[in-house]
Formats: structure tokens, C-alpha cells, sequence
């Protein structure tokens, strides 16, 4: 079965996982268009956000690298670990878009960070390094330090994987 995992946040970790095989994987930076014009208000900014990241979906369903696509997983937020309420409010239309462009083409499925953890390194409380780690030991990719979007998002397919077996 092929798995999306995705790392949601506006520096978007994802990874297209089949069987024990990481196909691809990478990060996608949401942008605003025009990001940095001091006159634009807030909320055009972030609208414009989510317009990006809805052309990423629809050019990843359109690409036909999701063609067979069986679940789509995302991590849910530690709400306590939440920088604001902005932070919560992004993540929620990160999920919203995600199901109005992706919805139709696989079920998506949420796991709790801690479930992440325990399956891709033994301990629910793993330190993003050692996730990255165990991502690198098992998948030999070959991630660096800065490179936890991806290890996240490999790492939840691979979780969600191991939940089926």
C-alpha cells in the first residue's frame, strides 16, 4: 500500500512510503505570494499561504505520484506544546485544505506524536534526533540534523505502517 505521510506545518515534511520503501520525500515551504509586502494584512497573507499549499496538493495528485494512494497520515498536534493560538489555527486549515484537495483520493488518518515515537524508535518520548536516527537506520536516507520535516514525515508513514501489520 502506498502511505503519504505529512509533517504539517508551514515548512511541510512528506513522504510517499510502499512497503518498506520510501519512493520520495522531501519538504515543501508554504509561501504567500508576494510574502514580505509590509502593507497586506495579516489574513490575506495566511489565505495566500493556503493557496500554496492547495496548488502543492493538487500538483502532487496531478503528477500521478499518489496514483494507488491507500491512506494519508498526519501527526496531530501536542495541544499543550502549541505556540499560540495562530499556530493552532494554521495547523486546522492545513487540514481543511488537505481534505478538500486529497479527501476523495485516499482516507486520512491521524497519529498522536507519541505513537510516532514508540513505532519509528522504541520510546514515545524520543527526541526528534533520535527519530531521525532510527528514519536514517532503517530507510539508509541519509538525513542531516536539519532535515526532521522530512524525518517526521517519514517516520508517521512508517508509524501508520506499522500499525497495519
Amino acid at each position: 500500500m502506498l502511505i503519504l505521510g505529512l509533517d504539517l506545518a508551514l515548512s511541510c515534511g512528506w513522504c510517499l512510503l510502499r512497503e518498506d520503501v520510501v519512493e520520495q520525500c522531501g519538504v515543501h515551504k508554504i509561501k504567500a505570494k508576494d510574502e514580505g509586502r509590509v502593507a497586506e494584512v495579516k489574513w490575506l497573507r495566511e489565505c495566500r499561504r493556503y493557496e500554496d499549499w492547495s496548488a502543492w496538493l493538487v500538483a502532487l495528485r496531478e503528477s500521478g505520484l499518489i496514483e494507488g494512494l491507500g491512506a494519508i497520515v498526519y501527526e496531530s498536534p501536542n495541544l499543550a506544546t502549541m505556540r499560540s493560538l495562530a499556530h493552532a489555527e494554521s495547523y486546522g486549515a492545513l487540514r481543511g485544505v488537505l481534505q478538500l484537495e486529497l479527501g476523495d483520493v485516499a482516507p486520512t488518518h491521524r497519529l498522536m506524536p507519541s505513537q510516532v515515537k514508540k513505532r519509528a524508535a522504541g520510546n514515545g518520548r524520543a527526541s526528534k534526533e533520535e527519530v531521525r536516527e532510527a528514519v536514517n537506520a532503517k530507510f539508509d536516507l541519509g538525513l542531516r540534523a536539519d532535515d526532521h520535516d522530512t524525518s517526521d514525515a517519514v517516520a508517521i508513514a512508517w508509524a501508520y505502517q506499522q500499525g497495519l501489520s
